[in-house]
């Protein structure tokens, strides 16, 4: 399985249509999605994007709340994205 490395500027941009790169961000994720290419983010990136959410794109909270449900780790496994995104510390531990 491929795997490539998502940060926080590619979280925002797949998540924020008035971002410049949305809508590449946005094809890229569907075609990794079918290419069952993992995406790998961090904790630390995740704090960033809420970071980035508040200020200065001012995303109201009910959309900050569902787009790191989106992105939530998949020891959950109820989230839309399961398996596909891995978070970095998850790897480490061998999750």
């Amino acid at each position: 399985m491929n795997e490539v490395f998502a940060d926080t500027s590619g979280w925002a941009n797949y998540f924020v249509r008035t971002e410049p790169f949305h809508q590449d961000a946005k094809e890229l994720m569907q075609q990794w999605y079918k290419d069952q290419t993992r995406v790998i983010t961090t904790n630390y990136i995740l704090s960033e994007l809420v970071a980035l959410f508040i200020s200065p794109l001012r995303i109201p909270r009910p959309k900050q709340i569902q787009a790191i449900m989106t992105i939530k780790i998949e020891e959950m496994g109820t989230t839309q994205m399961g398996k596909w995104v891995l978070k970095v510390e998850s790897a480490m531990a061998g999750g």
